[in-house]
């Protein structure tokens, strides 16, 4: 089975939300996400969780890996997040395209490397 036929069977809907600076009470900047309104099919292969300690606190994230189709693909960029239907958010860590192909075309696609954001709307 191709990734294509994967991505268009068992693939979910996700909405890209895009990333923004904005300026909080105190004057410092923070990160802000903002619907695009634009939905993607994503397959979606998450991996093993992991721990890590932050400021002293245990921390645990899980990283997944997802096919999206290269026509899909040409809107994302790292740092923008993803959100499924159940309202799970994704964040971009980074994306190749193994195939290398000069222009997407239907059988073309894209790796993304997320990980799952909790904690944060």
């Amino acid at each position: 089975m191709s990734v294509d036929a994967l991505i268009s069977r068992f693939g979910k809907t996700v909405e890209i939300y895009l990333r923004a600076e904005s300026v909080d009470a105190g004057g410092a900047y923070t990160r802000v996400y903002t619907a695009s309104t634009v939905f993607i099919t994503a397959y979606l292969q998450p991996a093993t969780p992991s721990e890590s300690m932050v400021n002293g606190a245990i921390r645990a994230s899980t990283g997944l890996t997802a096919y999206v189709n290269a026509v899909d693909g040409t809107s994302l960029a790292t740092g923008q997040r993803l959100v499924d239907e159940d309202s799970i958010m994704y964040e971009i860590q980074g994306f190749r395209r193994p195939d290398l192909r000069s222009g997407p075309d239907l059988m073309a696609y894209y790796i993304l490397d997320l990980t799952a954001v909790e904690g944060e709307s």
